[in-house]
């Protein structure tokens, strides 16, 4: 699958996940996006209430500063006027293709200090974390820093194909919308049930 495939896919699966969680009734439920392709990371989508956010389409753009969105998250979990305290656990959902770099492109470990502090600040030690690997070119190396990132293990899917990353959104978003719901921990993704889930 190539760059522009597999963010196609990311597109419309990120588009389904809004629309689901907008039509959630448990709770307003909050969406904010973090990009992190090119030299720099960036807000795509501010926090919003799932109901007023809409979808713009992303666009790959080469090189994986990480260490950039882990900092970014934390800032933005941090700022109360972004995410009231009161608000439920955060859910953060990691999703990428490569090992992480520096702006010149370059194997970087500058991640791991990131990771680090969002891990250990408040609401970065409250957030239940899932990530999923994008595609069959994704190295020993970069499944590991997902492996970094999640709350538990059974939390990281690897997707090697169209239909598993649609699937994974599909499981993400029962799993968060459950979580607001009723406050239950989330079931191991398992492709083959999620029809009795959804």
């Amino acid at each position: 699958m190539g760059e522009w495939g597999k963010i196609d896919i990311l597109n419309s699966s990120m588009a389904t996940m809004f629309r689901a969680f907008a039509g959630e009734q448990a709770g307003q439920i909050l969406v904010g996006v973090i990009t992190f392709g090119g030299t720099v990371a960036q807000v795509h989508v501010r926090p919003t209430p799932a109901a007023d956010a809409r979808w713009n389409a992303m666009t790959p753009s080469g090189v994986t500063p990480m260490d950039q969105a882990f900092d970014l998250a934390r800032e933005l979990l941090e700022d109360e006027t972004a995410i009231p305290r009161r608000r439920s656990r955060p859910w953060l959902i990691l999703c990428s293709d490569g090992h992480p770099t520096g702006p010149d492109g370059y194997a970087s470990d500058a991640w791991q200090g990131a990771l680090d502090r969002l891990l250990s600040s408040p609401q970065g030690r409250r957030a239940r974390r899932l990530a999923v690997s994008i595609g069959p070119d994704v190295t020993a190396e970069a499944r590991a820093v997902l492996a970094a990132f999640v709350s538990d293990q059974a939390y990281l899917v690897d997707a090697e194909n169209v239909e598993r990353v649609s699937q994974f959104f599909e499981w993400a978003t029962h799993t968060v919308t459950s979580d607001v719901g009723g406050g239950i921990r989330a079931p191991s993704f398992d492709p083959s049930d999620l029809a009795d889930r959804l």
